[in-house]
């Protein structure tokens, strides 16, 4: 049912005065839409990579770690963080694909 709501969103245009078609949604709407998306996306992963860490914040360490930690472990940026942040941002493209 998600995709009827995006193909929803995607179909609403209006026609202007002259004929031309205008999309309701409209670019900060999409743009506020695909950046919410990207960011519980980016927060979801991230957490689930926080706590499926050894030791939480210590091993691997976050990127907002101290820096005695990262020194500890030798470890500089997880490569589970990244991942995260990767996360993030294809949902972000991805929503704003299906919308325009």
């Amino acid at each position: 049912m998600p995709n009827q709501n995006a193909q929803d969103l995607r179909s609403e245009k209006e026609r202007g005065e002259d004929g031309t078609e205008i999309n309701i949604l409209g670019f900060w709407g999409l743009l506020v839409l695909s950046l919410t998306a990207g960011l519980t996306c980016c927060s979801f992963s991230w957490t689930l990579t926080y706590f499926d860490s050894f030791e939480p914040g210590m091993f691997p360490p976050t990127p907002l770690s101290p820096s005695r930690f990262k020194k500890m472990t030798g470890h500089s940026f997880h490569m589970g963080y990244s991942m995260a942040i990767l996360n993030g941002i294809m949902a972000a493209l991805t929503v704003i694909w299906c919308l325009i």
